[in-house]
C-alpha cells in the first residue's frame, strides 16, 4: 500500500481494502531482520542460535521468516537444517505422555511450523485426531448404555405374551430414539408406547426417527442386549402370568363341563384334563358323571340305549375335536 492510499483512507475516503494480516506479517519479518543485522558480527553458530530462539518464538505471522532465519544459521546444508528441526518436533511428541498432550501441542504448533514438518506431520496428525474423535464417539456410545440401563432399572413393562422378544426390544429402542426416556412404557394392550395426543400411542403405529445406516447400526448394536436382557425377564413374567390365567380358565371350564352348551364341551374337556396325570380316565369319569347327571337331575326315564348314546356321543364329539387340532397343528 502507498502512502497515497493510506492518506485516502485515512481522510476518510474509500481507497483500497486494508490487508490487516500481511502489515502484521511484514512488521514481523521486519523484526527478525533488524535482529540480524543487530547481531551479525556474532561469528558463533550456536551462541547466535541461542540468541534468536530466546527472542523470537515462531508465530503465523513470522513463520516464514523464523524458519528460513534458524535454517541459515544452522551449519551444513538447507536440507539437514530442516531434518534438525524436524527431528526436533518429533522427539518433542516422543517425549509427551498421552495422545491427548501430543493432540493439543499439534493443534497450537500446526499453523507455526513450517510447511515440510507440517507435510511430514500431517499422517501422524490425522491419526492422532481421529483416535481422539473416535475416543469420543467410544464415550458417547457407553454413556448411552449406561442411561438405558438407568433407565431399564426404574422400568417396569406389563408386555403383551403374544408379541415375540425381538418386537418388542425393537419397540423400545425406537421410543429412546424417538427421545422418550421414562416416559417409555406399556399400553392396554402390552406394547411398548409412549405419550401421544390422546393417550398412548403404540410405537410400532408411529414414523419411525429419521437415522443414518451407521447410526441405526450402532443403536441397535449397542442397546438389543441391555434392553433384550431386561425385556426378557418380564415377558417372562407376563407368560408365566397368561399360563396361570390359562390354567385356571381350563379348570373353571372342566369343573361346568356339564353345564356348558354342547359345542363348547369337548373342548372344556380336552383342555380341563391335559396335565393331569392320567387324563384318558379323567375324561370317561366327567362323560359318566355328565350322563349320571342328566338322568338323575332331567326327571326323565331315559332307557340304557338312550344313555349309551348319550355317552358315545360325548365320546365322538371329543374325538371329533382332537381330530381337528391334530389336523390343524393343535395338540394342546
Amino acid at each position: 500500500m502507498d502512502q497515497v492510499e493510506v492518506l485516502t483512507q485515512l481522510a476518510g475516503g474509500k481507497g483500497q481494502p486494508v490487508d490487516t494480516e500481511a502489515i502484521k506479517i511484514q512488521a514481523e519479518e521486519g523484526k527478525i531482520s533488524n535482529w540480524l543485522e543487530k547481531n551479525k558480527n556474532i561469528s558463533d553458530p550456536q551462541t547466535k542460535i541461542d540468541l534468536f530462539t530466546t527472542e523470537f518464538r515462531p508465530s503465523s505471522q513470522n513463520k516464514r521468516a523464523y524458519w528460513d532465519t534458524l535454517e541459515n544459521l544452522m551449519p551444513g546444508s538447507k536440507e539437514s537444517s530442516q531434518k534438525v528441526i524436524l527431528d526436533n518436533e518429533k522427539r518433542k511428541l516422543q517425549d509427551m505422555k498421552t495422545t491427548e498432550e501430543k493432540e493439543n501441542y499439534l493443534r497450537d504448533v500446526a499453523e507455526t511450523l513450517p510447511s515440510y514438518a507440517v507435510q511430514e506431520l500431517f499422517p501422524y496428525m490425522q491419526n492422532l485426531f481421529s483416535l481422539h474423535t473416535n475416543k469420543e464417539k467410544e464415550r458417547s456410545r457407553i454413556a448411552v448404555i449406561n442411561e438405558v440401563n438407568n433407565l431399564l432399572a426404574e422400568s417396569e413393562f406389563n408386555l403383551s405374551p403374544e408379541v415375540g422378544l425381538p418386537t418388542h426390544v425393537r419397540d423400545y429402542i425406537t421410543a429412546y430414539n424417538m427421545g422418550f426416556n421414562k416416559e417409555i412404557t406399556t399400553d392396554n394392550q402390552g406394547r411398548i408406547s409412549v405419550p401421544g395426543r390422546n393417550g398412548l400411542d403404540p410405537v410400532f403405529s408411529l414414523p419411525q426417527p429419521v437415522q443414518s445406516l451407521e447410526e441405526e447400526y450402532i443403536s441397535y448394536n449397542d442397546l438389543s442386549k441391555p434392553v433384550e436382557n431386561k425385556l426378557k425377564k418380564l415377558q417372562k413374567n407376563s407368560r408365566d402370568e397368561a399360563v396361570e390365567t390359562e390354567r385356571t380358565i381350563r379348570k373353571s371350564l372342566l369343573s361346568r363341563y356339564e353345564e356348558l352348551p354342547r359345542e363348547f364341551q369337548a373342548n372344556a374337556l380336552i383342555d380341563g384334563v391335559m396335565e393331569l396325570e392320567d387324563p384318558v380316565q379323567e375324561i370317561r369319569t366327567r362323560m359318566s358323571l355328565a350322563v349320571k347327571n342328566k338322568l338323575e337331575n332331567s326327571g326323565v326315564a331315559y332307557s340304557s340305549k338312550e344313555l349309551r348314546e348319550m355317552y358315545y356321543q360325548k365320546v365322538n364329539d371329543t374325538k371329533e375335536a382332537l381330530v381337528r387340532r391334530i389336523t390343524d397343528g393343535y395338540t394342546k
